[in-house]
Order: structure tokens, then C-alpha cells, then sequence
């Protein structure tokens, strides 16, 4: 969350060093920058006009991704984007309240219909769940999870930092196959790079148990 441009790119060298896959440059912390507005969860109070031109910008120079929030307009607005090689973000933030199953899903539909190439959803959940969905993103289907390079400075409560994601929590290895149950016994030492992994076998056991028990 740089305040200039030199501050963004020592920070987007930084995440590069730490191993991550893409940077989100979050203008509107840029002074005498805008874009993303404070109902948002932005630091932007202008015209959105002047957000719509920002992001106008950015396909024009090339960017992977740009952010468009549901309230604010369509992927259409924006061009032939694909003649740039950019994809589309669709996003909505909800900072109130939780939302139900059904509301969620209504959300996705809708920005599904906007022909988004990714669906962005930010909603209010328990403090204790923020963190384990970061976490295991990629077991639920997610695109990409987010990290900060330092702890404490965050865009988003919750959210752990790259080397976390990467060293701590290895999010690398997280995928749909993944079984959360919050506890392990057998550490290994992978040979490849020495890093410590951590497994349950004993949740296999049970699993046969059960599964055989119930064969009779």
C-alpha cells in the first residue's frame, strides 16, 4: 500500500523475492492518485469517472488484470480488453454484514452474466474463519488468495503475509484434495528444497475403520 510510485516498485521487487505469482497495485493509496472508493473498502472520495479513466489506462499499458466492482460498471465499458491480453476481475465488497448461501450465490450469478473472466467476493465473515479461507483458497476452487509483504499491514483483515502463505502454511501444496482437520503427526523433511512438511496419517486409519465397519 504505497504512498508513491518509487515505494511500488521497491515493494512489487520485494514480492517478487519472496516468491509471489502476481502483485495488486492498489492506486488509490497513491497520492494524487483514484480509483478504488471508500464504500469499497478503498481510499478513494472522487468521481468515479476518473476511477473508470485509471483503470482505462492500465489496459491501455498493458496490465494482466484489472478490478472492475459490480456497482461501478461493466467489463464492456472497457474495450476489446482481450486484444491487450487482459483479464477481468469482477468484483463486490460487502464490509456490513455476513451474506447467506443463497445471497452469495445470486452475487456470483450475477457477475458470472457480466462475463467476467474472474469472480471477486469480499464479505464479512468471523475473525477465526478469515484467515483458514485465505489459507486454503485453492481447496475451495479459488483463483488466487492474497498476502501482505509485512504483518500488521494489511488491505483486508485477516490476511496473512507472502512468506506465510508460502513458507508457513506452503499454500503451494493446498489444492481440492486437501484435508483440513487441523492437526498433525509426521513431519518429513522434504529432500527437494529442506523444507518441514507436515501430515496426519492417522486419519487414514480411521477412515478404513469406519469405511470397513460399515461394509460389515
Amino acid at each position: 500500500m504505497a504512498e508513491s510510485v518509487d515505494q511500488m516498485l521497491v515493494q512489487m521487487q520485494k514480492v517478487k523475492e519472496f516468491g509471489g505469482d502476481l502483485v495488486e497495485l492498489q492506486v488509490d493509496f497513491l497520492k494524487n492518485f483514484v480509483p478504488r472508493p471508500r464504500w469499497e473498502g478503498g481510499q478513494y472520495d472522487g468521481n468515479e469517472n476518473e476511477g473508470q479513466e485509471a483503470l482505462h489506462l492500465a489496459v491501455e499499458l498493458g496490465a494482466d488484470y484489472i478490478d472492475i466492482e459490480l456497482k461501478v460498471g461493466h467489463p464492456k465499458c472497457y474495450g476489446e480488453t482481450s486484444e491487450h491480453h487482459v483479464r477481468i476481475i469482477v468484483s463486490s465488497h460487502n464490509y456490513e454484514r455476513s451474506q447467506s448461501v443463497e445471497e452469495l450465490s445470486d452475487l456470483v450469478a450475477r457477475i458470472q452474466a457480466t462475463g467476467a473472466d474472474i469472480v471477486k467476493i469480499a464479505t464479512t465473515i468471523i475473525d477465526n474463519a478469515r484467515k483458514f479461507f485465505k489459507i486454503h483458497a485453492a481447496k475451495f476452487g479459488g483463483f488466487l488468495t492474497f498476502g501482505s509483504l509485512e504483518a500488521g499491514v494489511v488491505s483486508a483483515p485477516g490476511q496473512p503475509t507472502v512468506k506465510e502463505l508460502l513458507d508457513l502454511y506452503n499454500t503451494r501444496l493446498v489444492g481440492p484434495d486437501t484435508k483440513a482437520i487441523g492437526a498433525i503427526n509426521c513431519i518429513i523433511r522434504r529432500s527437494t528444497d529442506g523444507k518441514l512438511i507436515g501430515y496426519n496419517i492417522d486419519y487414514l486409519g480411521a477412515i478404513a475403520a469406519i469405511e470397513e465397519g460399515l461394509r460389515g
